[in-house]
């Protein structure tokens, strides 16, 4: 079994091109996803935030965006809430990574694909995730803007600001990895500037290299 892992910058088109990993084959093991749920049905862990970060408690339920700019202002404050979460949250992901990996290996599964945000900023520190090759996106900053900004109105259109928008996703960039630096580090690079029959040749073509 080939374990590919995935990179790119926000809003580059990581989640879309998992989906086509996956009609391909591959199965994924998606980190927010899992976060996701977590923080919906694991009563321990919905416990322990609401202990620690009691004001992401609302109406007997975690509210991902409030708790979402508790852990990530940019502060001493903000680095030392995020470290509690992780330790939070991890532990369960990482059962849940191995118990996906195990079963997988069982099943004879031929590709996995690791969706996880951050997977080249956290690794060197936590290498929690191994994996044998790195696909990293390219896309143009325009584009990932434009995307973002989009995502950002369909979540909530009525109190939609598009300056508050717009310096978010830029000091998201800022804090991320350049793209030179995920090229460098990846096995392969998916160009996602174009349309979706270009992207689907791009990562026929890797699983293709992987098979051989």
């Amino acid at each position: 079994m080939k374990i590919i892992a995935i990179t790119g910058g926000v809003a580059s088109g990581k989640n879309f091109i998992a989906e086509i990993f996956s009609q391909f084959g591959a199965k994924i093991f998606d980190a927010d996803s899992q976060v996701h749920d977590l923080l919906k049905n694991n009563s321990s862990i919905i416990s322990e935030i609401a202990k620690n970060f009691p004001t992401s408690f609302k109406n007997q339920q975690i509210d991902r965006e409030i708790l979402g700019k508790i852990v990530f202002e940019d502060s001493e404050i903000g680095k030392k809430n995020l470290k509690i979460l992780e330790q939070i949250i991890h532990p369960q992901i990482k059962i849940n990574y191995d118990e996906f990996i195990k079963n997988n290996l069982q099943n004879n599964q031929k590709f996995v694909l690791l969706n996880i945000p951050l997977i080249l900023e956290s690794h060197g520190q936590n290498p929690y995730y191994n994996y044998d090759y790195l696909v990293a996106i390219k896309c143009h900053i325009i584009i990932r803007k434009n995307r973002f900004i989009a995502r950002q109105f369909k979540k909530n259109p009525q109190n939609f600001d598009y300056q508050q928008n717009l310096a978010r996703f830029d000091k998201i960039v800022s804090l991320q990895l350049k793209d030179e630096e995920r090229f460098e580090k990846a096995n392969f690079i998916i160009d996602n500037n174009s349309d979706l029959i270009f992207l689907k040749k791009q990562i026929l073509e890797i699983l293709k290299n992987l098979s051989i």
